[in-house]
């Protein structure tokens, strides 16, 4: 079945992505051995679906809008840098992403049972939210990129209210991976909940 390579996301404001692309930039220029990830591709991945039918993108679509329904939006905050499993044998860097109270796990926990009902499998791991910049590809310059990761562990590239959800489809390409929106469902705000 090929299908379209696809995940469900949070998508990251423009002026939170440029200052993470000023990071970036400077980053880039360390002498580690790091693939890093355009500012342009930055989200927060709530689930990978992996290939789904073109036909599938409605009835996800429907999914997502039924939990949506009953959500107002809610605010998150993008603070911190470090990498897994740890900043002194990094293999992926990431920027943290906090959220006050449990908007973000309550909508994920309501999404993922919706999509296990539609025969999705059921992601195993922990929810752990965050934004990858980059992936070591070799131990050459581990020293520096954990100097850089201590360097902006408590930068804080501030919050932003998450007024919709939005399901990408991914096209891999020898550049990059490229996404493109295939459904975005908004937030309603309700004054009483």
């Amino acid at each position: 079945m090929a299908g379209i390579r696809s995940f469900l996301a949070i998508d990251i404001p423009h002026p939170i992505i440029k200052k993470i692309g000023s990071v970036l930039e400077t980053l880039s220029s360390s002498p580690g051995d790091v693939k890093w990830v355009k500012p342009e591709s930055i989200h927060i991945t709530l689930k990978f679906f992996g290939n789904i039918e073109k036909k599938d993108i409605d009835r996800v679509g429907s999914r997502m809008e039924s939990v949506a329904f009953l959500k107002n939006p809610f605010f998150l905050r993008i603070a911190g840098m470090g990498a897994f499993p740890n900043s002194r044998s990094p293999r992926v860097i990431w920027l943290g992403v906090e959220e006050k109270g449990d908007q973000l796990t309550t909508i994920l926990r309501e999404l993922e049972k919706n999509f296990t009902d539609m025969g999705f499998k059921p992601e195993k791991r922990p929810f752990n939210p965050h934004l990858t910049l980059g992936r070591i590809k070799s131990s050459r310059g581990r020293r520096d990129i954990s100097q850089v990761l201590d360097n902006y562990a408590d930068k804080d590239f501030g919050s932003f209210a998450v007024k919709s959800l939005v399901l990408f489809g991914s096209n891999l390409t020898p550049r990059g991976a490229i996404h493109t929106k295939l459904k975005t469902v908004d937030l309603p705000f309700k004054k009483n909940e």
